[in-house]
């Protein structure tokens, strides 16, 4: 008889693939809900990642038993927590919001944005608790039923209870309860959808969306293994204690729901009066997260902590936003880049570090190619005289460039100590062409543009770079050199002189490149780039200081962000000593398995003419051949 039912397949990877699915899919559509509600972008991700971080937590903490409480407030240290209770993390999430809607001083209403991403996430949840087999279903004679194989939670169950013999394969034929939760999901995202523009008050959605799910979920306890249940499995009477929780629950939902409708005026605005957080508010918010994040470490799967370690990064990049439209002191803004990098060193620690009684050593040589491509505007002003008799020109350019590059790389790496050698060369073509769109003169008076330049000029760029580096866990450091055909431009370039600037680039044959790096790689760091990023001959991202992460690896992967300096005063040629900075950027290099390397850059810079923003963007691909690697006795550090 159990040929006739469906045999499933060992669970393997799935619950945690279709896990992480649900993770992501929630967080994608919170964060599009707030863009698309308009929210205010960055205390809304730090909200979000912080309820995120309390609802993995709580779903932990109502798992555990008596003694597990005693343990943990005896030794101070958490205790295995392999289960999760989905409503304890509810719970905690809920408490992560309050708590974040006060501490960011959040205004404008934003229950309503949970109304999808909950059910849209058990969808994907409930996928792999079927391929699991936890919360397995009843026994069953239904031509739908399902058998799970050994090592599945309905196998030992059913030969714990003596239902099947040793030598039994399959379990039981069972209810695929996950299946009919999973189904009742997709129904409550279709009504919720349906009903969305239909309410008048703001958190009707929400709570419609609950009472659905919490209506599935009584329906679906009817057909769940006692045995099978995390918590709230145990009978008390004719229902067990999930039910008569939510025969509890779901009146009130629909009791607070209809009140709040039949209420004759409907909001006709949900947009509070939100300003900017603070930058103290923000520094410690990210400070916190990164504790919480320190205190359960061992309850977070890697996944998790990869997730929200993206998600902070965006959130990083929207801080500094932040940071550079609201403070213009280079120290201010300094210290509390450095204060933002608090938790990607706390959540860095977090990561599991692979460990070796052996040192392998790996050469290689890789090929690489890639294209960069920009358009964007400057400005360069002349000026004579101080103060009432001080006279300026100001000239705002256009500057587009697109390049080509390829590269030859020689890598020997200590994969052991994580140390690393880089040399090689690149080769660098391309066109960067300039065009003058509008002056101004103080005091006012009128030049004739056509006078100054009257067509873009386009130049030709080549270069030749050989360069070196070596990089160990706490600082790297690198050199080269370029020569050719280069350029470079300026931001907001003030220089004594007189008459109106025709240009705002400087072309120059020979320029020097120069990498700095102090941190623990594969956790958080600092660094400094001059000239040194693939594919570039200069144009518009020339000096790059930021910070990064390795995400816990020493495979190559890093993830940084930071800002380019511009040329506020006067200098020498090269101008690589100024302190202007002039936008923000976020890179990475992400190693694949089949031996390529992405190296994305975007980079985001507020026009000097018209005020809005402009973007260069680059990315380089190589491909690592010639590889040998052995093993050696491990040496003393």
């Amino acid at each position: 008889m159990g040929h006739d039912f469906l045999h499933l397949p060992p669970p393997g990877h799935y619950f945690t693939l279709f896990y992480t699915v649900a993770f992501v899919v929630a967080l994608g559509i919170l964060l599009w809900e707030g863009y698309r509600r308009k929210f205010p972008m960055l205390p809304w991700i730090l909200m979000v990642l912080f309820s995120q971080i309390l609802f993995i937590a709580g779903t932990k903490l109502f798992t555990l038993s008596g003694d597990e409480w005693r343990s943990i407030f005896s030794t101070l240290s958490l205790v295995p927590a392999p289960k999760k209770e989905l409503f304890g993390g509810v719970l905690f999430l809920v408490a992560g919001l309050l708590i974040g809607k006060r501490w960011m001083k959040f205004r404008t209403p934003f229950a309503d944005a949970f109304a999808l991403a909950i059910p849209s996430a058990l969808v994907f949840q409930k996928a792999g608790c079927f391929f699991a087999g936890c919360c397995s279903g009843t026994p069953s004679s239904l031509p739908w039923a399902v058998q799970y194989p050994v090592y599945t939670l309905p196998h030992f169950f059913h030969h714990q209870q003596a239902l099947i013999g040793q030598s039994e394969l399959f379990s039981l034929p069972v209810h695929p309860v996950q299946l009919y939760e999973l189904l009742g999901a997709l129904l409550v995202v279709a009504l919720v959808i349906a009903f969305q523009k239909r309410w008048k008050q703001p958190g009707s959605s929400v709570l419609f969306s609950l009472s659905l799910y919490l209506a599935v979920r009584f329906g679906v306890e009817f057909f769940k293994d006692t045995a099978g249940h995390t918590t709230g499995g145990a009978m008390v009477g004719i229902f067990n204690q999930t039910q008569w929780s939510i025969l509890l629950l779901l009146p009130l939902f629909l009791l607070l729901l209809v009140r709040r409708e039949i209420r004759s005026t409907p909001v006709l605005s949900l947009r509070g009066n939100d300003s900017p957080p603070s930058l103290p508010a923000v520094v410690s918010f990210f400070a916190l997260s990164g504790g919480l994040i320190v205190v359960f470490r061992n309850w977070f799967h890697p996944v998790e902590l990869g997730v929200i370690l993206l998600f902070f990064m965006v959130a990083a990049l929207h801080a500094l936003l932040l940071l550079f439209r609201t403070c213009h002191s280079f120290r201010v803004r300094l210290a509390y880049a450095v204060l933002l990098l608090l938790p990607f060193l706390l959540m860095g620690q977090t990561l599991p570090q692979q460990l070796s009684d052996s040192v392998v050593i790996r050469k290689s040589k890789s090929v690489g190619v890639g294209i960069s491509t920009g358009n964007y505007n400057n400005s360069l002003e002349r000026y004579s005289g101080e103060g009432c008799d001080r006279i300026s020109n100001t000239a705002y350019f256009n500057q587009k460039y697109l390049i080509g590059g390829a590269s030859l790389n020689f890598k020997e790496e200590n994969l052991t100590r994580a140390r690393t050698l880089n040399y090689g060369l690149d080769l660098i073509l391309g066109q960067h062409t300039e065009a003058l769109i509008k002056t101004g003169k103080y005091p006012p008076d009128s030049v004739s543009v056509n006078t100054l330049l009257p067509d873009p000029e386009r130049k030709f760029l080549f270069s030749i770079s050989p360069y070196l580096s070596y990089d160990e866990r706490w600082y790297g450091i690198g050199g080269g050199i370029h020569a050719g055909q280069l350029s470079y431009t300026v931001y907001n370039k003030e220089v004594e002189g007189d008459g109106m600037p025709v240009s705002g680039r400087k072309m120059v044959r020979v320029y020097p490149r120069l990498y700095l790096r102090f941190g623990p790689r594969d956790i958080a760091f600092a660094d400094y780039h001059l000239a040194s990023h693939f594919p570039s001959a200069l144009p518009g991202y020339r000096q790059m200081v930021g910070l990064g992460t390795g995400l816990g690896k020493n495979d190559g992967t890093l993830l940084r962000l930071g800002t380019i300096i511009g040329d506020k005063y006067n200098s020498d040629d090269w101008d690589f000593l100024e302190t202007q900075m002039s936008g923000v950027y976020v890179t990475g290099n992400f190693p694949l398995k089949s031996g390529l390397t992405i190296e994305p850059l975007l980079l985001f810079t507020t026009s000097e003419a018209d005020s809005k923003i402009d973007f260069q963007f680059s990315v380089g691909m190589r491909y690592e051949l010639g590889m040998r690697e052995f093993s050696r006795a491990a040496s003393p550090k």
